[in-house]
This record gives structure tokens, C-alpha cells and sequence, in this order.
């Protein structure tokens, strides 16, 4: 059986799932991943509750996680704060 992938709209073969969406190149795969969690987060409070725990963990684990990346990319950060000005002006 054949399909027309959601992300890429190629053409692929179904092997094993007959409700398979998307194909298996890894562009495809992450867009899959990216709307399933999208859903969870929106619908499931306890998913959403532990997502909110993780990052939280994850930021005290990695304090200057932020600090070093602005300082590893300037241009990250000159463009950052064009941005900010543009928000003020407003």
C-alpha cells in the first residue's frame, strides 16, 4: 500500500502499520514528534506537569547554559537585541 507522507508529501510504502502517517526519513519523523507532543502537551495535564519538572531540572543542572551560548555566538545576540529594540518601539 502506498501513502502520501503529511510532512513531505512523497510517496512512500507501507510496510507493517496500516495507519502509518509519515514517512521514515528523520525530517519526518522529528515534524511526527514534534506535532504528537504539541497534542500531549495541550491535552494532558500530568505530561504537561512533567515536562514542566524536567526543564526545570535541566536548567539548574546547566546555569550558565545561556551565558556561554551568547558568548559563543555574537551574532545570536547582536540580532537579539535589534529585536528587542524593535519591540520597545512599539
Amino acid at each position: 500500500m502506498e501513502k502520501n507522507c503529511l510532512h513531505c508529501h512523497c510517496r512512500f510504502v507501507v510496510k507493517r502499520n496500516p495507519h502509518q502517517r509519515y514517512c521514515s526519513t528523520s525530517d519526518c519523523q522529528r515534524a511526527r514528534k514534534r506535532l504528537w507532543q504539541k497534542q500531549k502537551l495541550d491535552s494532558d495535564n500530568d505530561y504537561r506537569e512533567n515536562q514542566q519538572q524536567a526543564d526545570l531540572r535541566w536548567r539548574a543542572r546547566r546555569r550558565d547554559y545561556w551565558k556561554d551560548y551568547r558568548a559563543k555566538h555574537p551574532e545570536y545576540t547582536k540580532r537579539n537585541r535589534e529585536q528587542t529594540k524593535q519591540r520597545w518601539r512599539r
